[in-house]
């Protein structure tokens, strides 16, 4: 039986889903979040406190998948797939999440995951915090979800010293060439996408770009994909 919220504590993956999804409805909202162990050996993505978000039958903001374990060529496309820039998360600092750092034959896992705590989970709302052992920056984040179909994501990043951060969304290949920049009402600046309108709620000294992407459905395959 479907319910509103999923918790599945040791994997640290929660489900959050509207009445209409609960209901089979294959137009209903429905979210994943992330906020669990990195996994044993060198598998894991440093995407601690990532999320996907999937509705009106389409998936909206995506993980980028599993391109490839081949690492050679000009650029590594395993340790970019891997990496935390390529998920829907706070970066801080350019950097990674977890140390990962070449090894004697490939990149390698060379440290400890960020301490990942689930504070929250109800039909509503979901509420962790990652403490990440490569820079001194605390993230917690909560998304809630309104009856009217908004999502809320509220990221508060805390640390005695000064950073850079980047928030990046991942949106599906369908949209290649579907999204732009677009001032609302207010003037406030949004992108917009089939069935997705993100407003950044910041400070007017942020900068909202469009990137180049890549989202690998299937192993062996990449296909260019907006990043906001």
């Amino acid at each position: 039986v479907l319910k509103r919220c999923e918790v599945f504590s040791e994997a640290g993956y929660v489900f959050l889903r509207d009445a209409a999804a609960v209901a089979g409805d294959p137009e209903g909202q429905y979210l994943v979040f992330d906020c669990g162990p990195l996994g044993a050996g060198n598998h894991g993505h440093l995407d601690c406190l990532s999320f996907e978000l999937a509705a009106f039958g389409r998936s909206l903001v995506v993980d980028p998948g599993r391109y490839t374990y081949f690492e050679g060529g000009p650029a590594n496309q395993r340790a970019a797939f891997r990496g935390t820039a390529a998920h829907n998360v706070v970066q801080v600092d350019s950097r990674e999440q977890t140390a990962y750092r070449q090894g004697p034959k490939r990149m390698k896992i060379a440290g400890p995951a960020p301490d990942a705590v689930l504070l929250h989970a109800d039909a509503h709302m979901v509420h962790a915090r990652a403490a990440s052992h490569e820079v001194n920056v605390i993230n917690e984040r909560i998304i809630m979800r309104s009856d009217n179909g908004w999502w809320l994501i509220h990221d508060r990043l805390i640390s005695e010293t000064p950073h850079d951060y980047d928030l990046r969304f991942q949106l599906s290949p369908e949209t290649h060439d579907h999204v732009h920049q677009v001032a609302l009402a207010n003037g406030t600046r949004a992108f917009l996408s089939p069935d997705l309108l993100v407003v950044p709620i910041t400070s007017n000294a942020a900068q909202l770009t469009i990137e180049q992407g890549w989202v690998a459905p299937r192993y062996g395959e990449r296909y260019s994909a907006p990043r906001l």
